[in-house]
């Protein structure tokens, strides 16, 4: 792994504005962030949220925050571990010994375990270490975790922030009017169905393919319509992968069979429903 920047000399503004400027390097984007949290600074620039900075971090890059967690700011810690979990890929476990060994936890376990002050003689060891070491001689096992990319009152006035979750129920409400148009979609896809199957509705290609097409359409509409509101990658990516099927299947109906204005209108609220998937995309993990 290359050698980066060293934030630490920067100003805060500086920070900022390198986040402002930056926004291809995911890698150096994330250290700029971790110094602002390591400061208790709020975080101006990003273009999306900061957890969602370490989908594009490499999988050795997440596991350099896990074995190194001693130099970067809890936020950040956790941010990489959900990553890590996310992919299913393994983090570093942890014991620790107050007379007793417990374990193996992974760093979110071992917080939990340590909401109260500790013993002074509870011992703690991670994978990789050479030895263990007193809970009291590892720091930053007991920083608080901060975030906060809103500048307020507040925080000016010395007030540290509750973190900000950025769950995937705080969205615009995208999501969530995609899957109610999928819901309805269902009726929709009944009525070509039986429409192809007894009218010969599709003169180029026969009736046998749109039938399926609308069939398959109409069955996936529920289960298409809840794993969107839920926010799936899957649904997003099928959701596009139909739209764009549906798209030109009423344009070739337009051009091809009958320029009727009714196809036009359908294949302009696709488009409206592809242009609302692509730009809300991150909303799906993306």
């Amino acid at each position: 792994m290359r050698k980066y920047q060293d934030y630490s000399k920067f100003t805060e503004d500086e920070l900022n504005q390198s986040l402002g400027a930056n926004r291809i390097d995911t890698w150096s984007n994330v250290l700029a962030c971790d110094e602002l949290l390591k400061r208790n600074l709020p975080i101006q620039g990003l273009s999306r949220a900061f957890e969602k900075l370490f989908q594009g971090l490499s999988r050795v890059q997440l596991q350099k925050i896990d074995q190194e967690d001693y130099t970067f700011s809890k936020a950040t810690v956790y941010a990489a571990n959900h990553e890590l979990q996310r992919r299913r890929l393994a983090s570093l476990k942890w014991f620790y010994d107050d007379g007793e060994q417990h374990g193996p936890y992974n760093r979110f376990q071992l917080d939990k375990e340590f909401q109260g002050p500790p013993d002074s003689k509870t011992l703690i060891w991670k994978e990789g270490m050479k030895a263990w070491r007193e809970f009291q001689d590892m720091p930053h096992l007991s920083q608080p975790y901060f975030f906060d990319q809103i500048i307020d009152a507040q925080s000016q006035s010395g007030y540290t922030p509750q973190p900000i979750r950025h769950e995937k129920s705080k969205n615009s409400g995208t999501a969530l009017f995609l899957g109610i148009m999928q819901f309805i979609a269902a009726p929709f896809w009944i009525g070509i169905a039986i429409w192809t199957f007894i009218s010969g509705f599709w003169s180029v290609t026969g009736l046998v393919l749109p039938f399926i097409l609308a069939f398959s359409f109409c069955l996936l509409s529920v289960p298409l319509g809840l794993a969107l509101i839920a926010q799936k990658k899957w649904a997003f990516q099928l959701r596009v992968v139909i739209g764009i099927i549906t798209l030109l299947w009423f344009l070739s109906r337009y051009f091809i069979d009958s320029a009727s204005f009714v196809w036009v209108m359908m294949a302009a609220y696709e488009v409206m429903l592809l242009s609302l998937l692509t730009l809300n995309q991150e909303e799906f993990g993306n």
